[in-house]
């Protein structure tokens, strides 16, 4: 088994064996001459006649074994130069026949030329394989049998019977041959396991290469010892595998020349638009059936006319610069033309022409596509019209309303917040000043005084405000999860942690960010807050990535944060960071003279949700009202006034007080110990009940999470029972 390199068949000598041969001879002769001229001498003794007659037979004896052996190599050197003429005869003919082949003849044609090389080497097999892309599988395309009633099947991937063979063939591009006499290398085994399998004796692996890569293999098979595979073949082989390749590539682009053709056919049959093959003289050689259609002409009205008949007189006058313009680029593209049918009718198409040329350039002919935009044009004017028509009523409609808007600018400037006050004037005043720039606000205010809305008209009137305002109660979250929600969570940061969550900065992201109750942050906390106030920046929890914000900050709290900072219970630096431009919500008590506003606006909001009607509020009423303390402001208002809707009668309003309790003796109490003493009223009011309809954190005007929080705070134990909400 080897890489063919050297003879491998036959006893054929070299020129330069044939050389010592010769030499050997003439030193033969030399010698025997030696013998008569210089030992004539011994003649006359009976001894030297004797010694002389044996060299003599001795000399003659090799002279005619030198000589048989030089004629035996002179047949063999003949009769070897008489089967490579016949093979180069061979070859000649395959080619012949290989000219000018039809697609269809060409698998016939490469089985004859097979069994030719089949015939000639007196192989069993001679075959003419495919590699595929990757080396596998390696599979029959063409084979030939000498025994003509045993077929070998063309599905076999060779690369796995002869994975030796064939990584040799595949990664060094040369000949190999197999012989089941010579012992092979370790690797081979399995191409050796094969042979004997199969009952093969040689095989000669011949590789095609094409463009650099070894695409097909032309293979000889042989089940006996005689084999003529000299080296003197294999060029002739390849010469026979490079043309056997040849006639499949030619078919393939025969096969696919056609296939191209019949698309292109149908293509200029079936598509709507308009397709002309034109002469390089500019007339008709081909018309489609949708152009036909579309002009009102037979085909044979306009074969042979030149192409300018069918355009209208505007674009005649293009159609020499066009020509022009098609000779030096080779085409013309998206050009606007008119052409006019044979009933008048103009109709705008969208002109394409490419031109076929020749080897030297010449063009042999043009094909030109119209597509029809006729349509097209009158939609794009009905719509230019449409939309001038839609301008000038949005003109109309935006000078009508004018006035409109700025009547309307005062009352809808801040939505929601009702009052007629110096104070809340006041407030609105600070609101108008600083919503347009991205200033820190801290609010402050009692509970229910309305915070959240004074942040929604600074969100409002600010340079975000088409942006959601994100909104955060720092109070209504457990400690441990405050910061998770500001900052957000990697997945796994915590116990708990599942997914990956964004934290409220980061919604807020080009936005406004409300932090409500920022006086109940824990220190930790309020570090982490104070460097995104300073510098934009954080990292989620469970993250060292920092995350960069533009954040606009409003907060809020009801606490003293003055107060806080002296008691060590709230960042100083954070303080002086939030209290940029402080906005204090005055409480419901100091501007009395707008409750009639609020109890109105709260009794039409209610009357319409209820269903109910309620035209009077006796002066009574609304002057106690007025006096009463408020102690949880407009939420705790807002909540009277809906009591006092639903248990109102003819259209009266009926309003019942939440009676006072804190007596009249003053008692100096600290801000803690008056707001628990407060909560435990309220809650023994409520008996402990919490949330619902009338609970303690309603008439608190706080949210039941809120109220747990301050309950949790302060301190507040005995309680009886506790609601379903977590602390």
């Amino acid at each position: 088994m080897q890489d063919v390199s050297g003879n491998v068949s036959g006893k054929s000598l070299k020129p330069d064996e044939i050389s010592a041969i010769w030499q050997e001879v003439i030193d033969l002769m030399a010698q025997l001459q030696n013998l008569i001229e210089n030992d004539l001498h011994i003649l006359s003794e009976e001894q030297g006649s004797i010694q002389l007659i044996e060299n003599l037979q001795r000399y003659r004896k090799r002279f005619r074994a030198v000589a048989a052996e030089y004629s035996a190599e002179l047949a063999c050197q003949k009769e070897s130069a008489e089967d490579l003429l016949g093979f180069e005869r061979l070859i000649s003919n395959l080619s012949a026949r290989f000219i000018n082949i039809a697609p269809e003849d060409a698998d016939p044609e490469i089985h004859h030329a097979l069994e030719q090389i089949c015939n000639f080497f007196k192989a069993s097999h001679c075959g003419f394989m495919e590699v595929s892309p990757g080396g596998k599988p390696v599979l029959f395309s063409h084979i030939a049998c000498l025994d003509h009633g045993y077929q070998v099947p063309l599905n076999i991937d060779l690369s796995g019977l002869y994975p030796w063979c064939f990584e040799k063939i595949l990664g060094e591009g040369r000949p190999i041959f197999v012989s089941a006499g010579e012992a092979g290398p370790p690797a081979a085994g399995a191409d050796m396991e094969t042979m004997k399998k199969w009952n093969l004796r040689s095989i000669l692996f011949m590789p095609v290469s094409a463009k650099g890569h070894v695409g097909h293999v032309l293979a000889l098979f042989s089940d006996t010892d005689q084999v003529r595979f000299s080296e003197e073949y294999f060029p002739r082989l390849q010469l026979v595998g490079e043309m056997v390749l040849q006639v499949l590539e030619r078919r393939k682009e025969q096969e696919a020349l056609i296939i191209s053709e019949q698309r292109f056919r149908q293509f200029f049959k079936n598509t709507p638009d308009y397709c002309f093959i034109l002469s390089p003289q500019g007339t008709f050689l081909n018309i489609n059936h949708a152009a036909l259609e579309a002009l009102g002409y037979q085909r044979e009205e306009l074969v042979g006319k030149p192409a300018e008949l069918i355009f209208a007189s505007e674009s005649r006058t293009k159609i020499s610069d066009l020509l022009s313009k098609l000779n030096n680029r080779g085409h013309i593209k998206n050009e606007e033309m008119v052409i006019i049918t044979r009933n008048g009718e103009k109709r705008e198409i969208l002109l394409n022409v490419g031109v076929l040329r020749n080897q030297d350039g010449t063009i042999l002919c043009s094909t030109a596509v119209q597509t029809d935009i006729t349509n097209l044009k009158r939609s794009e004017n009905y719509l230019r019209e449409a939309y001038a028509e839609i301008k000038q009523l949005k003109d109309q409609l935006e000078a009508e309303n004018l006035y409109l808007k700025k009547e309307m600018q005062l009352s809808g400037e801040f939505k929601g917040i009702i009052g007629e006050s110096k104070l809340i004037k006041s407030v609105l005043h600070k609101v108008e000043q600083v919503a347009p720039i991205d200033s820190l606000v801290l609010i402050t205010g009692e509970t229910g005084t309305g915070k959240e809305l004074i942040a929604q008209a600074i969100h409002q009137h600010s340079r975000c405000k088409d942006r959601v305002m994100v909104k955060i109660n720092c109070a209504s979250l457990p400690i441990g999860l405050v910061e998770s929600e500001l900052f957000g969570r990697e997945k796994g940061a915590y116990t708990g942690a599942l997914t990956r969550q964004m934290g409220r900065f980061e919604l807020a992201d080009g936005s406004t960010l409300f932090l409500d109750e920022i006086g109940e942050l824990s220190p930790e906390v309020q570090v982490k807050l104070l460097r995104v106030l300073q510098d934009g920046e954080f990292e989620r929890l469970g993250s060292t990535k920092t995350i960069k914000v533009n954040v606009r900050i409003i907060a809020a709290t009801n606490r003293d944060l003055a107060e806080e900072v002296r008691k060590g219970k709230f960042r100083e630096d954070l303080y002086y960071r939030l209290n940029v431009f402080p906005i204090d919500v005055p409480p419901l008590r100091k501007r009395t003279e707008d409750i009639p506003l609020l109890v109105w606006a709260f009794i039409n909001e209610f009357s319409e949700k209820m269903n109910r009607k309620i035209h009077t509020v006796p002066k009574d009423v609304m002057d106690a009202i007025q006096r009463y303390h408020w102690p949880g402001n407009i939420r705790e208002l807002r909540n009277v006034i809906e009591q006092a809707v639903i248990v109102s009668t003819k259209g009266i309003l009926q309003v019942e007080l939440p009676k006072q309790s804190y007596g009249h003796t003053f008692q100096a109490l600290s801000l803690e110990e008056a707001e628990s003493l407060h909560i435990m009223k309220i809650l023994e009011l409520t008996g402990w009940r919490i949330k619902g309809k009338r609970g303690a954190a309603e008439l608190l005007g706080l949210k039941p999470s809120t109220l747990y929080s301050r309950i949790n705070k302060l301190g507040i134990s005995n309680r009886p029972k506790r609601d379903d909400i977590p602390s």
